[in-house]
């Protein structure tokens, strides 16, 4: 029998981006009937001055100003072909650096729900915001892709976007 992901909820966020973006932001993922996300952020060239990963979570399922960052933990991929992952690291509030050492990387990073709920009073919707340090970057390209384990599985899940 053919399961489709039944387990799991995939919502693709960003569809490959060639971008030099002073600030890039994933559409928000509604985490409130989850019990687990995990973000898959996926780097080819990063040229240019380096940038932060953060994590922010939303009371709205938009730009409202209420963002606050997520504290969240994951790892980085080796080179691209192999199944090689760093170790499972500490991703603070404020975001991890990303730079050119990293290209062709990926970063698996997991946000319990919880802290989401923890991290801003009200807060549902999580996204991920890329943003560049002092001068914008000269090349990034850049997809994401999030996956939720739902509390309700099933073949046609309830949204999350």
């Amino acid at each position: 029998m053919i399961r489709f992901g039944e387990k799991l909820q995939v919502v693709p966020l960003l569809s490959p981006q060639d971008t030099t973006e002073v600030t890039l932001s994933t559409p928000f993922v509604d985490v409130s009937l989850a019990h687990w996300l995990t973000l898959l952020v996926k780097f080819g060239n990063v040229a240019g001055d380096s940038l932060v990963l953060v994590v922010e979570a939303s009371t709205e399922n938009a730009d409202s100003g209420t963002e606050a960052g997520v504290a969240f933990k994951y790892r980085q991929s080796s080179a691209v072909g192999t199944d090689a992952w760093g170790a499972v690291s500490d991703g603070a509030a404020t975001g991890i650096s990303i730079n050119a050492s990293q290209d062709n990387t990926s970063f698996l990073i997991e946000v319990d729900p919880a802290d989401v709920a923890a991290a801003l009073t009200g807060g549902k919707f999580v996204r991920v915001r890329l943003v560049p340090g002092s001068s914008s970057m000269s090349a990034l390209l850049v997809n994401a892709d999030a996956f939720l384990e739902p509390v309700y599985p099933g073949l046609t899940p309830i949204s999350s976007s």
